[in-house]
């Protein structure tokens, strides 16, 4: 008992309730925020509580008796007398109960709508050669586009006077004698559940229409329709388990003595005139588009010469909705009971005579008992709450360049025909060509070397270019 209660004393010095650790405290606020994940879009929310209670009772009495006698007499004739007894019991006793609950509980919702919209208008009239090299991470198109108009007026007049005049005079004696002893005595035991269950669907649908008129005789309809639908979905799983054991004694006595003098004159005239007059105009245009594009090496050589109108707009909306909920309880409760007696007895009788005409009687009695008892209960209370909402939009726009002219190597020199099978250019410079003037022969696709597939038959005509078969059996230059 003396342990646990020191256990006890030490969670209370640091400002901690009893039987229950500093993580209890966290599961209660989480449950708040696993909520506000829903609305949101995506929260992750893990309450554990845990709680371990040791008690320990150990006794032990070890009670030894020693009895010793020694008779030593002057004899030169030697005898001896060696006489030994001993009586030993153990007991040994244990005691182990244990129990453990374990329940989990999971809930698990997945909402995934996908709207897409493909429009785009693209008139092109290009006559260019353009060289092209890019090495990127990722493709990321933030456009923003923000205008603000703000004007703010402001005219004040403002006059204030202030006469204050004051005399005062104080005189505080004060006496206190206080001699408080308060014993308090509070067991207390709370377990608290709370299971709320919460849906809200508030589907929301809006038309809107404007019809604007201007004297440049322009019309506008502006035409807005918004169809909105909101599932808020809370579930909050709450265990608490309280144990407050206190006693505490507390003894102030008090004595204070205080006299106060206080003497005031304040004599003050203010005189406050304020006149502002501000227009304040804040003006705010931006516009930003930000491009984070992709890992790969490109270059491509683009001669063209096209007429062309293409609608080709994609968009798509992807929402995604995965709430998770776990519930998991596992109560381990042991019990272990130990006792343990050992009593020992020894008896020992010596006799030593000697031809001096010695006699030594040598007597020892020793008697112990030991008694170890030991109690240990231990419970162990482990709660974990987790919801986890995750919402994904996805927003995607596309757009798809297909060239107009694609040329291979080797349509106009044969020495730039490779056919599948042959060993040719064991070494990149014997290369009759240059990469350069390959690759002006046509428009060719390239990929950065890290994406080949390693099935690929390719030859290496310099340390930056390479040749890749292609489906006609020619090699084209990569």
């Amino acid at each position: 008992m003396e342990k646990g209660q020191q256990e006890i004393d030490g969670r209370e010095a640091k400002g901690q309730k009893p039987g229950v650790r500093e993580g209890g405290g966290g599961g209660g606020g989480g449950g708040g925020g696993g909520g506000g994940g829903g609305g949101g879009g995506g929260g992750r929310f893990t309450g554990s509580q845990r709680l371990t209670e040791t008690h320990t009772d150990s006794q032990r009495l070890t009670p030894t008796h020693t009895d010793s006698h020694r008779l030593t007499p002057a004899h030169r004739d030697t005898h001896r007398l060696t006489e030994t007894h001993t009586d030993s019991h153990r007991l040994t006793e244990t005691h182990t109960d244990s129990h453990r609950l374990t329940e989990t509980h999971t809930d698990s919702h997945r909402l995934t709508p996908t709207h897409r919209d493909t429009h785009q208008l693209t008139p092109t009239h290009t006559d260019s050669h353009r060289l092209t090299e890019t090495h990127t991470d990722s493709h990321r198109l933030t456009p923003t586009h923000r205008d603000s108009h703000q004007l703010t007026p402001t005219h004040t007049d403002s006059q204030r006077l202030t006469e204050t005049h004051r005399d005062s005079h104080r005189l505080t004696p004060t006496h206190t004698d206080s001699h408080i002893l308060t014993p308090t005595h509070t067991d207390s035991h709370r377990l608290t559940q709370t299971h709320t269950y919460s849906h809200r669907l508030t589907p929301t649908h809006r038309d809107s229409h404007r019809l604007t008129e201007t004297h440049t005789d322009s019309q506008r309809l502006t035409e807005t329709h918004t169809d909105s639908q909101r599932l808020t979905e809370t579930h909050t799983d709450s265990h608490r388990l309280t144990e407050t054991h206190t006693d505490s004694q507390r003894l102030t006595p008090t004595h204070r003595d205080s006299h106060r003098l206080t003497e005031t004159h304040t004599d003050s005239q203010r005189l406050t005139e304020t006149h502002t007059d501000s227009q304040r105009l804040t003006e705010t245009h931006r516009d930003s588009q930000r491009l984070t594009p992709t890992h790969r090496d490109s270059q491509r050589l683009t001669e063209t010469h096209t007429d062309s109108h293409r609608l080709t707009q994609t968009h798509t909306d992807s929402h995604r909705l995965t709430p998770t909920h776990t519930d998991s309880h596992r109560l381990t409760q042991t019990h272990t009971y130990s006792h343990r007696l050992t009593p020992t007895h020894r008896d020992s009788h010596r006799l030593t005579e000697t031809h001096t005409d010695s006699q030594r009687l040598t007597e020892t009695h020793t008697d112990s008992q030991r008694l170890t008892e030991t109690h240990t209960d231990s419970h162990r209370l482990t709660e974990t709450h987790t919801d986890s909402q995750r919402l994904t939009p996805t927003h995607r726009d596309s757009h798809r360049l297909t060239p107009t002219h694609t040329g291979l190597i080797g349509k106009t020199s044969p020495h730039n025909v490779i056919p599948v099978g042959e060993t040719v250019f064991e070494k990149p410079h014997e290369c009759t060509e240059s990469p350069e003037q390959l690759i002006q022969r046509g428009s060719f696709h390239m990929r950065h070397k890290s994406a080949f597939s390693k099935a690929k038959r390719r030859l290496l005509i310099s340390d930056k270019w390479e040749l890749e078969e292609c489906s006609q059996g020619f090699w084209l230059l990569t």
